[in-house]
């Protein structure tokens, strides 16, 4: 069966069968069927026997390109469709249409190289499975969001548009990298990008400033008690923490607010949690106090023992369930 060569370190595409130079050759089996009625040969100058209905039935360009034999040329006793693709190329989507090949492994760039070959040629049903397999790649698509968001606007695939924007939302996308990929997409697809963001900010802030959201923490923190340090004013923690801190949305940006008299290890935990949200739009932007960091340490330093015995473990479960009904908030903020 048909296997994508390694790749070359050199721009230049390889010969299927190891030769460097572009001398005319033919592809590897099954592509060197001698029953064939056509011949396709490659920028490269390599020769790919396949057989007109395979084609005809999956691309009508390549249907429209047989039925204009006026000019076709004649090789090896058969019509001979001379393109532009490299035999990489030509094998990569070839492999796609013969039942007699192993698919190419569904890594990111062999289905990005698919889907540009596929669009090419006007192959919908290839395009169609190959996005069905990005949308399966969940690991890949959280490490390279701005990548998978730049080839599926490119080609038009939006669902998986859509899964590559929301994993965007745990990157600070100020701080973003350029990637090859968005010089494939238009300003306004990168705005949109932006303003997908922005919309997911206020859906939080709208949360967490709800009548409801106070009412649902509540029910939520009903393990937490109120307690008074060893000296000092009483100070609240666990079930008032959750009505007695708001979210300031009057002038459009997150300014997060804590009573006097909460526990100063809530309020830096408050504190940190409403400059992640703004950058990292997502339950990924909710901090997870380590076990080391100085939440951890303020917890230590509190006069009140039960904040010392309960504070870090309450705090890690509330954490955990801010993520949760973050992520289900902006689940539902379509990216247009």
């Amino acid at each position: 069966m048909a296997a994508l060569p390694p790749q070359s370190d050199s721009d230049q595409s390889p010969c299927l069968d190891g030769c460097d130079n572009p001398v005319a050759r033919t592809a590897s089996s099954p592509f060197d069927d001698p029953k064939a009625d056509l011949i396709i040969r490659s920028s490269d100058n390599i020769h790919f026997y396949v057989h007109k209905s395979q084609l005809s039935l999956v691309s009508p360009v390549f249907e429209g390109m047989l039925l204009d034999d006026t000019s076709q040329e004649i090789y090896d006793d058969r019509p001979c469709l001379p393109v532009s693709d490299d035999s990489r190329h030509l094998l990569c989507l070839l492999s796609w249409c013969d039942p007699r090949c192993k698919r190419p492994s569904p890594s990111p760039d062999n289905l990005t190289m698919t889907l540009e070959i596929a669009s090419k040629y006007g192959m919908s049903s290839i395009v169609a499975h190959a996005e069905s397999d990005l949308l399966a790649l969940d690991d890949s698509v959280k490490s390279n969001p701005l990548k998978f968001f730049a080839t599926a606007i490119r080609f038009r695939l939006d669902e998986v548009a859509q899964k590559a924007a929301q994993a965007t939302l745990q990157i600070p996308l100020a701080r973003c990298h350029n990637f090859p990929q968005l010089k494939h997409i238009s300003g306004f697809a990168v705005q949109n990008l932006h303003n997908y963001h922005y919309r997911c900010k206020v859906a939080i802030r709208s949360l967490f400033a709800s009548d409801s959201w106070a009412q649902e923490m509540r029910t939520v923190a009903r393990h937490l008690m109120s307690c008074k340090p060893a000296k000092g004013e009483p100070h609240t923690h666990g079930i008032e923490y959750f009505s007695l801190t708001k979210l300031s949305t009057a002038d459009g940006t997150a300014l997060w607010l804590s009573r006097r008299n909460t526990a100063p290890w809530w309020s830096d935990h408050i504190a940190v949690m409403g400059v992640g949200l703004e950058e990292q739009p997502s339950g990924f932007g909710v901090p997870r106090p380590s076990p080391t960091g100085p939440t951890r340490l303020l917890i230590s330093l509190d006069k009140c023992n039960q904040c010392k015995k309960y504070g870090y473990e309450r705090l890690n479960e509330v954490s955990q369930y801010f993520s949760k009904k973050i992520d289900e908030t902006v689940s539902k903020v379509r990216r247009r």
